[in-house]
């Protein structure tokens, strides 16, 4: 059995079950950060067409898709032009926390609204 595990095991010394708990935090994360831009989307969407006497904003349907597509735009959209920002800025200042800014705004869309 010792031999099998042995055989099994990576050139770096870690264990496949290493390896599978990594796998299972990532995706864990992967499926966290899904569900919660899809989440805001949808809550977005309900508070636009929301009529103003309930508290919405009293917006047409329409209207609100065009707000959950402009809110996806910018949510797949800014890290492309803030990429060589931050790339930059690493370069220029060597310093190894250069994403905290931009970790931030992408964190604070699951506190907006509160």
């Amino acid at each position: 059995m010792a031999e099998a595990h042995a055989a099994m095991a990576s050139p770096m010394g870690l264990s496949p079950r290493r390896g599978a708990l990594g796998v299972m935090l990532v995706s864990f994360a992967e499926l966290w950060e899904r569900a919660s831009f899809y989440s805001l989307s949808a809550l977005m969407a309900l508070y636009a067409v929301a009529s103003i006497e309930k508290g919405g904003l009293g917006w047409t349907t329409m209207a609100a898709d065009k707000l959950t597509g402009d809110y996806a735009l910018l949510a797949f959209g800014l890290p492309v032009p803030g990429e060589p920002h931050a790339d930059l800025e690493h370069r220029v200042a060597h310093d190894p926390n250069c994403m905290k800014d931009p970790g931030t705004i992408v964190f604070a869309h699951l506190f907006e609204g509160r």
